[in-house]
């Protein structure tokens, strides 16, 4: 990394300051804390430096702080100043080696909604929300109501009879048979083995006749 070093009017070795570029060749500094940790000292100086002249100015702050948020007489972190009309935010304290990206760009697309509609109210909330919403729903008391509604129209809605349902499909059948085609395609089962008729039996001998 190239270091540069400047004159003129150089700021105090500082933290949690705030340094923004404010035209093509001119940076601004604004604000941060002097000295060692735990014994450091909150301040509200300004300082315009030229990229060109490799200098720095320090600027009153009267002449260019209309207004400090909270307190006009001490400076502290989270401060809002003007300079050139123009509004700055400044003088937020944090960790002075937290990298700074330069190169940000904001996303060009952004995530689909997803949407899922709810059952009790049949309403679309986003999905990441839903969850919640059924808690709510279901803790609403209107929701025994319409539960008891449901259970009540299900007690009236009847199916119809077994033999009904056969007869409809048969009907069916007969008006689609394309539907029903795959029972045509099977092959008819083989008949049934016929039984050889048996041989009559010989009569038996007649006895021999009894001894004389």
């Amino acid at each position: 990394m190239e270091s540069v070093n400047f004159a003129g009017d150089n700021p105090q070795p500082r933290f949690g300051h705030t340094i923004c570029v404010i035209a093509p060749n001119k940076i601004a500094l604004f604000g941060g804390a002097v000295g060692d940790t735990g014994r450091y000292v909150i301040t509200g100086d300004v300082y315009i430096g030229d990229i060109i002249l490799k200098k720095w100015k320090r600027i009153e702050a009267r002449q260019v702080v209309s207004r400090i948020i909270n307190n006009p007489q001490q400076p502290k972190e989270k401060q809002v100043i003007t300079l050139n009309s123009t509004l700055q935010k400044a003088g937020q304290q944090g960790d002075s080696s937290a990298p700074i990206i330069s190169n940000y760009q904001r996303p060009t697309t952004q995530n689909e909604l997803v949407l899922i509609k709810c059952e009790i109210c049949g309403k679309n909330f986003p999905k990441n929300q839903i969850n919640e919403h059924i808690q709510l729903e279901l803790q609403d008391p209107r929701y025994s109501e319409i539960k008891k509604e449901i259970n009540e129209r299900s007690k009236t809605t009847t199916l119809q009879p077994g033999n009904m349902i056969a007869e409809h499909l048969s009907q069916l059948k007969k008006k689609r048979p394309d539907i029903f085609e795959e029972d045509h395609r099977k092959p008819p089962p083989p008949p049934p083995p016929q039984q050889r008729p048996q041989p009559p039996r010989p009569a038996p001998p007649p006895p021999p006749p009894p001894p004389k």
